[in-house]
């Protein structure tokens, strides 16, 4: 059984400052059932630096937003679900909150069509191209909502490089002139970009990839991987060398870039790793530091 009041009181004991307050302010406005200024102050704090890590959002939409969605402004309600949604490495717990979310607000506009925007972007990048159908159906009466999902999902597609699934939507991004006139220049970006992510997600001790690993990934005939990474190398997009015997190519860097939710936990997994081999390093020299020492 959900207890709004207690979880906002565990909050406070375990805050300070500003944040305490805050927590207090919320429990006055639901106590008093003030819903408007209960609303304006979760997307105030929603957006502090601090909480939006962790699974800090989810709990405070589990353990207290859910108990009164219902009151909330439905756009409101899906501003704060997507703040939520960013916290969830899951792609289909993302999707089951948002399509409970969008039953929910679906008298609104607004709401619904910032909802299925929200829902299309995941599900291209998982790659279920079906949402796309919603939106292609629907960008004759909301042209905007159709402008907001491509915005969304061909963010999506460029930042990890993804070949196949750009072009496996051609049918819908062909009739915009500026892509389609650019076809080529954008298909020689996303290969780039895809090697910068087969980089990017191999451990830095393990970044040797085949000529035939990259033309399978990016999509680019086994003949022309060597161009094609001698093209990143000299746009400085990544290091490292061309083994022309055996086929094979090892990077040594990746040029940073804006990284996802799905990247995001991605190299937070990569710096737990290292932090272990590092103690694990500390240990071995600590307990052979008497050898050497002699």
């Amino acid at each position: 059984m959900k207890d709004p009041i207690g979880f906002l009181r565990r909050q406070q004991e375990a805050d300070t400052g500003d944040a305490a307050e805050r927590w207090q302010r919320m429990e006055t406005f639901y106590n008093r059932r003030l819903w408007h200024q209960l609303t304006v102050e979760l997307l105030e704090f929603t957006l502090i630096p601090c909480f939006p890590s962790g699974d800090n959002l989810l709990q405070l939409y589990e353990n207290f937003i859910s108990d009164f969605e219902h009151r909330i402004n439905p756009l409101s309600l899906v501003e704060i679900i997507l703040r939520v949604v960013r916290q969830m490495n899951d792609a289909q717990m993302a999707l089951s909150l948002l399509e409970k979310t969008w039953e929910k607000v679906k008298d609104n506009d607004e709401a619904l069509i910032l909802c299925r925007t929200a829902i299309a972007a995941i599900k291209i990048k998982i790659g279920d191209l079906q949402e796309t159908k919603w939106a292609h159906s629907s960008r004759e009466h909301l042209p905007w909502a159709w402008l907001h999902y491509w915005g969304m999902g061909f963010t999506t597609l460029v930042n990890c490089g993804n070949v196949e699934t750009f072009f496996s939507l051609k049918t819908n991004w062909g009739s915009q002139s500026d892509l389609a006139n650019n076809e080529q220049r954008l298909k020689e970006k996303l290969q780039l970009l895809c090697l910068m992510e087969m980089v990017f997600t191999r451990p830095a001790n393990h970044r040797q990839m085949t000529f035939q690993e990259i033309s399978h990934q990016a999509k680019v005939p086994v003949d022309e991987v060597e161009m094609l990474v001698m093209k990143a190398l000299s746009a400085g997009l990544v290091k490292g060398s061309i083994d022309e015997v055996d086929h094979k190519v090892h990077m040594t860097w990746v040029q940073p870039r804006v990284m996802d939710l799905q990247q995001v936990s991605f190299m937070k997994q990569r710096l737990e790793a290292w932090c272990a081999d590092v103690k694990n390093i500390s240990i071995l020299v600590e307990d052979h530091a008497h050898e050497v020492l002699g």
